[in-house]
C-alpha cells in the first residue's frame, strides 16, 4: 500500500523537524520548507497529497500561499499549524481544511493529515477550546464551500501520547 504524501512547511528549524519525526511514522514526507515561497514551488513540482504548514512564515504565510496553490490550480490539502491560533473561520476560509494547536501536535497532527486528505475539516482541542462563540464554525459546524461539504472532525480531549494516536 502506498503511503500518504506530505510536505512540510516550517521556518523554525525544530518544529520542521519534530513535525517530520511526528509524521514520518505513518506518511511519506516528501519535502521539508522554512517559508511560503519554497512551500508554493515545492508543492508544485512534488505534488503532495496533504500540507502542513506553519500559519506565520516569511515571504508568503501559510493563508497566503494556500491562495497561490489555488491560483495555480492545486488543489492540495493542507493542515494550518500555529502556536497562537487566531480567527480560525478565516483560515478555514482561506483553504486551509485542518487547524492544529502546535500544543495539539502530538497527540492529533497524525489524525488532522489523514482527515485532510478525506476532505474533512479537523479542528485541534486547543483549536476548538479557543475559539469565539460567534464563530462561524462553531454555529454552522461543517457549512462550508469546500468540494464536498466536508465534516468537522473533533475528538474526545486524548490523555495518551504519541503511540496512542494511530489513525
Amino acid at each position: 500500500m502506498q503511503r500518504l504524501r506530505v510536505l512540510v512547511a516550517d521556518d523554525f528549524e525544530e518544529m520542521r523537524l519534530l513535525v517530520t519525526r511526528v509524521l514520518s511514522q505513518h506518511y511519506a514526507i516528501v519535502g521539508s520548507v522554512a517559508d511560503g515561497e519554497a512551500l508554493v514551488s515545492a508543492a508544485n513540482i512534488l505534488r503532495p497529497c496533504v500540507i502542513v504548514s506553519d500559519i506565520g512564515m516569511p515571504f508568503l504565510t501559510g493563508p497566503e500561499a494556500i491562495r497561490e496553490l489555488r491560483a495555480r490550480g492545486l488543489k492540495i490539502p493542507v493542515v494550518l499549524m500555529s502556536a497562537n491560533m487566531t480567527d480560525p473561520d478565516e483560515h478555514i476560509e482561506a483553504g486551509a481544511i485542518g487547524l492544529i494547536d502546535k500544543v495539539d501536535i502530538g497527540h492529533e497532527l497524525i489524525r488532522a493529515v489523514r482527515s485532510a486528505s478525506n476532505g474533512s475539516i479537523y479542528l485541534s482541542r486547543h483549536v476548538r477550546a479557543s475559539m469565539r462563540p460567534d464563530s462561524r464554525i462553531a454555529k454552522n459546524g461543517s457549512h462550508f464551500t469546500h468540494k464536498s461539504e466536508p465534516r468537522i472532525q473533533a475528538p474526545a480531549d486524548l490523555a495518551w501520547g504519541l503511540k496512542g494516536t494511530a489513525a
